[in-house]
């Protein structure tokens, strides 16, 4: 009988962990040898279990996941890594790869294509190209922007992608916008959440003064502030990040 694959996952979002500990401890050809929940506890799991394949998430504490790849470089550490994460953005893949990771799966995802993804990396060498098989959130989400017309070299649409991005793979973080949602984004793109908050109002009202009137009341609906006549910056979030969710599903 073959010996299973050995995996370490390394996310701050502890019940996705959880959720892939519980999946994989029903399986006997891929075994979860450990978690960790930021960068720094990840590097030490993954020297204490030595696995084959390590899940590593892109924004996490402490270290995040391309700083991750790069103690793993340096370390010379014998393992593959599968990157699982919201973001779908170009330049943070083509990083990723630099850095050796094998393939990008965004999020969410089916448990039993990471399972097969898993099977498939553990006997082949990595792929020249890592384009994710999924429909991209943050494809998506621009495709909603450019619809309702903020421009795509406003700051804020780049915020709002990642608003989005964050939002559709933890929806909690958009129940603290102010606390955790602004200072996330800002980490991705060196802004405070000052910056990040105004960048995104901007862009939303950029939008409703001069976009669509017919394509912003058919996506947004009734999700505005009765003082402004526009909706807020996380009523705005949720609702893009309502509509690619269901894209993705659909």
């Amino acid at each position: 009988m073959a010996l299973p694959i050995n995996v370490v996952i390394a996310d701050d979002n502890e019940d996705l962990c959880f959720v892939v500990e519980e999946y994989f401890a029903k399986r006997t050809d891929i075994k979860l040898v450990g978690k960790a929940y930021d960068g720094e506890q990840a590097l030490k799991v993954i020297q204490k279990t030595q696995p084959d394949i390590l899940l590593l998430d892109i924004i996490m504490p402490r270290l995040d996941g391309l700083a991750v790849l790069h103690e793993i470089q340096r370390l010379n550490l014998n393992l593959k890594t599968i990157m699982i994460t919201a973001f779908g953005q170009e330049h943070v893949i083509q990083r990723s790869a630099e850095l050796g990771a094998y393939y990008y799966l965004i999020k969410p995802f089916e448990l039993s294509v990471l399972a097969k993804r898993i099977l498939d990396f553990s006997k082949s060498e990595p792929s020249e190209t890592m384009l994710p098989k999924q429909v991209d959130v943050a494809a998506a989400t621009g495709i909603y922007l450019d619809a309702i017309g903020v421009p795509p070299n406003f700051k804020g649409y780049s915020y709002i992608i990642s608003a989005v991005t964050l939002v559709v793979a933890n929806w909690n973080i958009l129940h603290s916008v102010t606390k955790h949602l602004y200072p996330a984004i800002g980490r991705i793109h060196q802004a405070n959440s000052a910056q990040v908050e105004r960048a995104i109002r901007h862009a939303i009202e950029y939008a409703w003064l001069n976009g669509d009137t017919d394509v912003l009341d058919n996506l947004f609906g009734n999700a505005y502030s009765l003082e402004t006549g526009r909706p807020t910056n996380s009523a705005f979030i949720g609702r893009l990040a309502e509509l690619v969710r269901q894209k993705i599903a659909s």
